[in-house]
């Protein structure tokens, strides 16, 4: 049977992650003690620490994302989920009307739901949480398929909450995850059937979010083009205005920066018009089939 050390320095080699290379089977005790203290509570003795992404100012391993060989853990929000509990797992950055208006987080999505959160900066790295995602999907294919195995010491009761209660079984949530994280529809359909589901609600709920996610989006991005276009036309008028009646320089400054604004979501939107549209996030998909009743 392949071990979940084994698993992880295979995906390690192939990305060229030389830090978890070196780190696999060597942490240090205090990093692992921190993390333990600070945001993952649940770890028992006999779990092996695979990957730490520490996001502690200090690198002292205080926060962050602990990956272990029964369980992923995380500082922000605090929470814990064991792999048998993962159904899907993948990470989502901020959309560019998001950045706009000033988001720029990336998330660990699990099960639908944000169980990670960091803002993209120039110390962030959020290639390193999709390698995560790839490791931690690796390993919980381990536990569920019949070949290969993953061998792990320890036994643990699988857990529907994270420290904070937020609840990780939510069905639309886990469909909405799953199929952003690219799942075939036969296995969504399985994943809701063993959180109870019935096989015909299963198979509606997966097909209509289907729908909505693969459905053109080029209604709202006409809109967000026009907009665009009346926000500069609004704008560049109100700074001519300005500037002939010889009005504040503040007044002008705001107009020529609404002209701006109008200029930018003009573009954005013929882009994506162009060359296609973003697809939804996992929350946004939920939300949408929510706001639909079905």
């Amino acid at each position: 049977m392949l071990s979940a050390e084994h698993i992880v320095r295979d995906l390690a080699k192939k990305h060229g992650q030389r830090a978890v290379l070196k780190r696999l089977g060597n942490f240090k005790t205090k990093l692992i003690a921190n993390a333990k203290a600070s945001f993952a509570p649940r770890m028992t003795n006999e779990e092996t620490p695979l990957i730490l992404y520490d996001r502690s100012f200090l690198m002292n391993g205080k926060a962050g994302v602990l990956l272990t060989d029964r369980a992923i853990y995380s500082s922000k929000p605090t929470g814990c989920i064991p792999l048998e509990s993962i159904r899907s797992i993948h990470v989502e950055a901020a959309t560019m009307s998001q950045k706009m208006a000033g988001n720029n987080d990336v998330h660990l999505i699990v099960n639908g739901q944000t169980f990670f959160s960091q803002v993209a900066s120039l110390g962030s790295n959020s290639s390193f949480l999709s390698f995560i995602a790839e490791v931690t999907d690796a390993l919980r294919k381990g536990l569920t398929d019949p070949s290969p195995a993953i061998h792990a010491t320890g036994t643990r009761e699988p857990e529907t909450t994270t420290d904070s209660g937020h609840a990780t079984q939510d069905p639309i949530q886990l469909a909405a995850g799953a199929i952003c994280a690219g799942h075939s529809k036969d296995q969504i359909i399985q994943d809701l059937q063993a959180f109870g589901t019935q096989p015909s609600e299963a198979e509606r709920v997966v097909d209509g979010m289907l729908a909505i996610f693969n459905a053109p989006r080029s209604g709202a991005l006409a809109q967000r083009t026009i907009g665009g276009v009346a926000l500069a036309v609004i704008g560049l008028l109100s700074a001519v205005a300005i500037e002939v009646n010889h009005g504040s320089a503040l007044l002008g400054f705001a107009a020529k920066g609404m002209a701006v604004a109008g200029v930018v979501l003009f573009f954005s939107g013929m882009y994506r018009l162009i060359f296609g549209a973003p697809k939804l996030t996992a929350l946004e998909l939920a939300n949408t089939w929510r706001s639909q009743g079905t």
